[in-house]
């Protein structure tokens, strides 16, 4: 008897152990704090969330893996700081980001739908030329976006590329390119 109460000490002891060491290494959600407020009210993410309900809802049987023409759609993250980021690849497996924004009547994205345009995001302003590969699959995925807005399917709380503009000249930061950089996604 008093071995086996010795056994069932020792094993406790053991999945305490455990659970402390697993608790400091990875600490909670709350202690993690992946997202802030600037002062406008928005909800800022540090780091892409994967897609929520509406993007997931917008985007309807697109989903991860989801191939776009030449090439495929490999991930959707969640609507932050008024834009969608989605990360593309192309046919032979090169992947670059993009972004969904409100169309923008100033500054058409590569791809648009009408209420939606997809910009690329490589650091360039708009100044580097857009690879054709990574072009031809922006327009796959805005032909799909735009079939799927055409049966009433919107996305509410993207921001237009000139009013992403504003918001990170008033916003301290928000995961996305500095707005030194002349306005880009």
């Amino acid at each position: 008897m008093l071995f086996v109460v010795g056994l069932a000490l020792a094993a406790l002891g053991v999945a305490l152990t455990l659970n402390f060491r697993r608790e400091r290494n990875h600490p909670t959600l709350e202690d993690q704090s992946d997202t802030t407020v600037d002062k406008n009210g928005v909800v800022i993410h540090k780091r892409p969330q994967p897609a929520g309900p509406a993007v997931r809802a917008y985007f309807g049987t697109l989903t991860d893996g989801s191939p776009l023409g030449p090439g495929k759609l490999v991930r959707v993250y969640d609507l932050a700081s008024g834009r969608v980021k989605v990360t593309l690849s192309t046919a032979d497996g090169t992947e670059f980001e993009a972004e969904l924004l409100r169309a923008d009547p100033a500054v058409a994205g590569v791809g648009n739908t009408g209420n939606v345009s997809i910009y690329l995001a490589n650091g360039g302003n708009g100044s580097r030329p857009t690879n054709e590969a990574e072009a031809q699959v922006i327009a796959a995925l805005a032909n799909e976006l735009a079939t799927r807005e055409q049966t009433g399917t919107r996305l509410a709380g993207l921001l237009t590329l000139t009013e992403r503009q504003k918001h990170r000249q008033t916003s301290a930061s928000d995961g996305g390119v500095p707005a030194s950089d002349g306005g880009r996604p």
